[in-house]
């Protein structure tokens, strides 16, 4: 991972993912708001593809902890 988030300090393998990334979390004037999570995106269609986290079967599950991975 060579391209870092200065904001948040998440690592990408190309610049194209650390853009995308940077539009769609941390851009100003967000106007469409997760109501699993509260976290904020410009547009419906990111919302949409992040939306898919918090519904994705979570198949692998820790030993340790019991946290569940998707």
């Amino acid at each position: 991972r060579n391209y870092l988030c200065e904001l948040c300090d998440k690592k990408f393998l190309t610049k194209g993912q650390l853009q995308k990334h940077q539009y769609a979390v941390h851009k100003a004037n967000k106007s469409v708001e997760c109501p699993i999570c509260g976290m904020s995106f410009m547009d419906a269609k990111t919302l949409r593809n992040h939306s898919e986290l918090h519904t994705r079967s979570k198949s692998h599950a820790c030993d340790i902890c019991d946290h569940s991975f998707v």
